[in-house]
């Protein structure tokens, strides 16, 4: 369709065009859209400190958790880390910091009990996700054939994943705000 056309749709109708991205099965988009999410109800802060480890990104990413909550705000920090590994668990403690252990068993980066204690709330298995973590669920939804025979590819399966993974920890936490601290 022409530019206008389309521009005028996603203006319009924003859910059609995402439900149709997420079921086109003549072109490779993949945008998961889980059940329960709206479209522009949650906003997302990406917080970042390039590849230095240690600098503080979690205690400010805490601080400005709390400045939201006084507010009145809902907000979810969740912790991403490039790591391969699928959990914190097997990191060397020499050179990550300490596992901390959220309520539901989930092994995580310290940066989770700083959000805890800053929010008073438990967090859970959606509040931290590893590029390994997130990887094992691609290739397992690879194997179940869940692509429908596609190739997949850094973009668009790699890039939607993630998405899914924020758009869900919104829906679950009903949060006005998901704050994303990139871990380095």
């Amino acid at each position: 369709p022409p530019v206008g056309d389309l521009l005028s749709t996603v203006a319009e109708e924003p859910h059609t065009l995402m439900a149709q991205a997420a079921t086109s099965t003549t072109e490779e988009n993949y945008t998961p859209i889980p059940a329960g999410y709206e479209v522009g109800r949650t906003k997302y802060i990406a917080v970042t400190g390039s590849v230095i480890s240690g600098i503080g990104k979690g205690v400010f990413t805490s601080a400005l958790c709390r400045l939201f909550v006084n507010r009145g705000m809902k907000v979810s920090p969740i912790k991403t880390e490039a790591y391969l590994n699928v959990d914190a668990g097997t990191l060397n403690p020499f050179r990550h910091g300490e596992v901390f252990v959220l309520d539901d068993g989930t092994e995580t980066d310290m940066d989770l009990g700083s959000y805890e204690r800053f929010l008073d709330q438990n967090l859970s298995r959606a509040n931290f996700i590893t590029a390994g973590a997130l990887y094992k669920n691609i290739i397992e939804k690879e194997r179940k054939g869940q692509y429908l025979g596609r190739d997949v590819q850094f973009i668009p399966h790699v890039t939607g994943e993630t998405k899914y993974v924020l758009r869900n920890l919104a829906v679950k936490s009903k949060a006005h705000v998901v704050l994303i601290e990139v871990g380095g």
